[in-house]
Formats: structure tokens, C-alpha cells, sequence
């Protein structure tokens, strides 16, 4: 992305753009963070409402600049006319094509990770380490950054009127 003019047209530009966390080069994957994983599907299912439909990507704004086949078809605000009878995988009408690339002439493949355990519906322990995450954020700020989230915190906290009430109204 090269952010270098003011837009022309602040709705096509700003209001229809598809920030999405999944739109990634394929050989990137995520992680099993959870909250890189609800991303994943709430920025989804944002898009999805927000921009009519599942081909938001086809809006001019969110185009690739290179076309690319995804197999999906048909739907709200389809900006392209497909040919043929099937645009899935697998099918029984033309073969099983078209078909995915295999790993070995550069399509994408998942990376195998070994997982060993039981699936539980309980929060992980590491859910209650509230620290370390700001920790390493406040040490990775240089000395101006750090006197700037000082002063910040310290004109924030001193518009505190009541010491007793200050928790309920954060």
C-alpha cells in the first residue's frame, strides 16, 4: 500500500475499502492466537455486511491489480461474468477442474504442525498473564515515546474528579 495523495473520491476510496486480516500472499498463514483468530472472522463477516456481499473484493478500490481465480461465483455486486458450468472444486462435470495448484509447483500448502492434546472449552492459563504483553510493548518504546505515554496517562488520570467512582466510568 502506498499512502502518497489525498483521495479522489473520499466514498470508493475510504468507504469501500476491505481492510480484511485474511487477505494474505499465499505461503503466509496464521497463527492460533485467539484474538487473531476472532479477527479472522469478524473482519470477514464485517466486510461481508458493510460491502453487500461476498465479492467485495471485486469493488474497484479492492481489486488486485492481477486477475486471479478463486472459484468463487455469482452473488451481490458481481463485477465479472464467468464462463463454463462449474467454478469448484471438486466437481463431476469437467473433470475436477479447475483444481487447486499442488504444493510442489508453488501452490499454497499449509504448514503441518504437529498438535498433541486435549480440545477443552476453558481458557488457557496464559489468558490471565496480563503483564507481559505491555511489558514488552513499554520496553520496546524509546525514551520520547515513553515521556509522551507518561505525560498522556497523567492528563488522563488527572481529570479524575472522584478517586472512590474513577473504576466505573472507564
Amino acid at each position: 500500500m502506498t499512502l502518497d495523495r489525498n483521495q479522489d473520491n473520499f466514498f470508493t476510496e475510504t468507504e469501500q475499502a476491505a481492510f480484511h486480516l485474511g487477505n494474505v500472499v499465499p505461503g503466509i498463514d496464521f497463527t492460533n492466537d485467539p484474538l487473531l483468530q476472532g479477527r479472522l472472522f469478524s473482519y470477514l463477516d464485517t466486510q461481508l455486511l458493510r460491502l453487500g456481499g461476498p465479492n467485495f473484493h471485486e469493488i474497484p478500490i479492492n481489486r488486485p491489480i492481477i486477475q486471479y481465480y478463486n472459484n468463487q461465483r455469482d452473488g451481490f455486486h458481481r463485477m465479472t461474468i464467468d464462463k463454463g458450468k462449474v467454478s469448484y472444486f471438486p466437481n463431476s462435470i469437467r473433470q475436477n477442474d479447475p483444481t487447486p495448484a499442488p504444493g510442489k509447483d508453488g501452490g499454497y500448502e499449509h504448514y503441518q504442525e504437529k498438535v498433541d492434546g486435549r480440545k477443552v472449552r476453558t481458557r488457557s492459563e496464559s489468558f490471565n498473564d496480563h503483564f507481559s504483553q505491555a511489558r514488552l510493548f513499554w520496553n520496546s518504546m524509546s525514551p520520547a515515546e515513553k515521556k509522551h505515554i507518561i505525560k498522556a496517562f497523567y492528563f488522563e488520570v488527572g481529570n479524575v474528579k472522584d478517586k472512590k467512582n474513577s473504576s466505573k466510568s472507564c
